[in-house]
């Protein structure tokens, strides 16, 4: 009886170990994927995550041809900015900005009523534009709107007052107010 009871518990186990192996086998093969598909896989996410970035993203992005300076593929924010009412390409003006970024790193253009900082990476041949209008606008305001406290200094400005009548005192002081508020 014991010898039954240790030859079904052997058994059991047999068929259990049996079972998970061939479970194992199954999921083997039907979740295996060889090298070249798993890197298939990825590149073609990391593709599809890119375009989708390059699509919704607020910066131009153009690729050129740097042998020919002809335009491969551009985003489609980079089509807003360097299109005209038609649709086409306003080529004179994009020769115009590329030629600016290549003589003058960091330049920056103004297409329509927009100021752009323009990037041209000469090893991709990519060419950037990012819209820094807002910026430069601040940073002009800023410079605009500081207090500016001055000290002027007139010479001899005591013998003036003693020698001269109080009507032509009253018009040099206007005419150094008005020319300190043109300054």
């Amino acid at each position: 009886m014991l010898v039954k009871d240790n030859l079904i518990t052997i058994a059991s186990l047999f068929l259990f170990i049996v079972f998970y192996v061939l479970l194992f086998n199954f999921q083997k093969k039907y979740y295996k994927k060889t090298d070249i598909e798993q890197i298939q896989y990825v590149n073609h996410q990391a593709t599809d995550s890119l375009s989708a970035l390059l699509e919704q993203m607020p910066v131009g992005v153009v690729k050129l041809n740097m042998n020919s300076s002809e335009i491969e593929w551009f985003n489609p924010y980079a089509e807003l900015i360097l299109t005209t009412e038609d649709g086409e390409i306003d080529f004179p003006q994009f020769q115009k900005i590329l030629k600016s970024s290549i003589s003058t790193p960091g330049a920056y253009a103004i297409i329509g009523e927009k100021r752009y900082a323009v990037h041209l990476d000469r090893n991709s041949g990519v060419l950037y534009f990012f819209d820094v209008s807002g910026e430069y606008e601040a940073t002009a305001e800023l410079v605009t709107s500081r207090p500016v406290i001055g000290i002027i200094s007139v010479d001899n400005y005591d013998d003036l007052e003693n020698e001269t009548s109080e009507s032509d005192i009253s018009h040099i002081n206007s005419f150094c107010c008005k020319f300190c508020f043109r300054i």
